[in-house]
């Protein structure tokens, strides 16, 4: 990218490659030394049979975490022209996804149903299109170091944030926290984003909110490896579901600043089973949700359902 401080390395290279990838390389020494996964920055920028050494090096160490910093939807990924196939099972174990923090924002900001809704139908594309172990393996992110925080994203509004949290730790895939958004850590795009640690002024009201969606998430099986549907029950009010045959949870949002009591005859399913849905409209109807606020609800299944 002509950093005149950097030498150009040609990734190609045998020796290079043995450098990295050999029985006696980095990866080898540095997994040995119980290191348990691996990030990749710039993945795109890596070819792609060095991406093959490189998982099948980690294999061979037994460590089978390989993230890939991909900012797209990484099942249609081109670089140059070439397609790459990140999807194959002989390379990245998943991703720094991105587009859960596209989506994430989307939602609490949209202005209207229609985009809230084009924001769900976002969402499901990705979970249509990743294969389920590779979403389960991706790092779900609301803010890096290379993107603003989440609470100036959100103009500043620690409500707001608190319910970002609450869709980070309901969508499919592990929850990972940048330093200091759990603190109420405000700053704008790369280098402000990198302030201290706010040491002695974190926000309390946020770190108690993301202690208890971590506490539910680690509860509750079925939010790591259950499926995904959703329900659109009014402007600024939505339900992600998450569901296997043994549990179901709901985590419902109400962005807007009055309190709402929900109605049943107005909800809208989508990705979920006739009786699933059927289950969660009974649980919401007549449940009372604060202004930006949001309900958890974990309910146990009868396995004996077919459904």
């Amino acid at each position: 990218m002509g950093g005149t401080t950097l030498p150009e390395v040609n990734k190609s290279n045998a020796d290079y490659q043995n450098f990295i990838c050999g029985p006696d390389g980095a990866l080898a020494k540095w997994t040995r030394m119980h290191v348990d996964g691996w990030r990749l920055d710039v993945a795109d920028e890596l070819p792609m049979p060095l991406l093959r050494e490189i998982r099948e090096r980690l294999q061979n160490e037994d460590c089978h975490v390989l993230i890939g910093e991909v900012w797209e939807d990484a099942s249609h990924k081109f670089v140059n022209s070439e397609f790459r196939t990140y999807m194959a099972g002989d390379n990245l174990t998943g991703t720094m996804n991105y587009p859960v923090r596209n989506f994430i924002v989307s939602l609490l900001q949209a202005n209207n149903e229609t985009e809230e809704v084009a924001a769900l139908n976002d969402l499901e594309k990705l979970v249509e299109n990743y294969p389920k172990a590779f979403l389960e393996n991706c790092l779900n992110n609301i803010g890096t170091h290379d993107a603003a925080r989440i609470k100036t994203v959100l103009g500043g509004d620690e409500q707001l944030v608190a319910l970002a949290f609450g869709l980070l730790f309901s969508v499919p895939g592990v929850p990972y926290i940048y330093y200091g958004d759990e603190a109420g850590l405000e700053g704008d795009k790369d280098p402000d984003n990198r302030r201290y640690f706010p040491w002695g002024k974190e926000s309390d009201f946020l770190e108690k909110e993301v202690k208890e969606l971590a506490h539910w998430r680690r509860e509750n099986r079925v939010l790591v490896d259950g499926k995904v549907g959703y329900v659109k029950i009014d402007y600024g009010i939505n339900a992600l579901v998450r569901y296997n045959q043994r549990e179901l949870v709901i985590y419902c949002y109400n962005k807007t600043d009055q309190d709402m009591i929900l109605d049943a005859g107005e909800f809208q399913t989508y990705c979920l089973p006739e009786k699933i849905g059927e289950l969660v409209s009974d649980i919401l109807d007549q449940e009372s949700v604060a202004q930006k606020a949001y309900l958890l609800k974990t309910f146990k299944l009868d396995r004996n359902e077919k459904e």
